[in-house]
């Protein structure tokens, strides 16, 4: 879906990032994108990242993101399944409120050969 560019933008909890002691993404960060089988398929660069709460995501990103029917109801669906099974996984609850990290991107690399 990135490299088709159905796909540019991706969401986590930030409760997951924490929880790990992971950095946030910057914009201007360069990473890359594998298949399942961890095999480089392109660089993406970080566009613009953003802390909201879970309700607060827009009908704009969900669409961005790219995921099935591109619409808020989905993203909303399947993001509280997953965001669900990170919270358990972490000790949280799941809210309405809890913080999303939305960040877009754009591919900048389409092919690492």
């Amino acid at each position: 879906m990135v490299l088709a560019g159905t796909k540019r933008a991706t969401a986590g909890l930030l409760w997951s990032n924490e929880a790990e002691q992971k950095p946030l993404p910057r914009p201007g960060v360069l990473s890359i994108v594998t298949n399942w089988n961890n095999e480089p398929l392109c660089i993406i660069e970080t566009t613009e990242v953003a802390v909201v709460s879970c309700e607060s995501v827009s009908e704009e990103f969900a669409a961005t993101e790219g995921e099935g029917d591109k619409t808020l109801e989905y993203w909303r669906k399947a993001h509280w399944s997953y965001f669900g099974r990170e919270c358990e996984r972490i000790g949280q609850e799941p809210s309405l409120q809890m913080p999303v990290v939305c960040e877009q991107f754009r591919v900048v690399y389409p092919k690492i050969t």
